[in-house]
């Protein structure tokens, strides 16, 4: 996604196309620096049927079902992970679930909605 400025180790990059609404990432150069917002995920196991298990900095848990969106005629920059072995390869990066190519969800909706009802389904 694209840099939209880099100043004292943080980077704004702004995400339009992998779901709604359209948003920003601040991230954080500096290991030494340390972020305590609710949403920023501890944990990220990927699971079969393009599935996650996920958990929270708050001990929030839950799943991500995302099976219905990677398969859509509509998956955008999702449809790559149809490839099971990318799938896999999801990993934690400043706290968001993310996979190679620049492949993130946004934490803040997932730990709303696993708060609310355990689990987060992208249509």
């Amino acid at each position: 996604m694209p840099t939209i400025s880099m100043f004292y180790g943080i980077i704004i990059q702004m995400f339009w196309d992998d779901h709604a609404p359209p948003h920003f990432h601040a991230l954080y150069a500096d290991p030494g620096v340390s972020c305590t917002a609710p949403w920023r995920l501890t944990k990220v196991n990927p699971l079969a049927n393009y599935r996650l298990e996920v958990e929270f900095i708050d001990g929030t848990h839950g799943f991500v079902e995302m099976s219905q969106r990677v398969k859509s005629d509509k998956a955008g920059v999702f449809a790559a992970l149809k490839d099971v072995s990318l799938f896999n390869q999801v990993h934690l990066e400043y706290g968001v679930a993310t996979w190679p190519g620049e492949i993130d969800l946004a934490p803040d909706a997932m730990h709303d909605e696993i708060k609310l009802h355990g689990k987060w389904v992208l249509m």
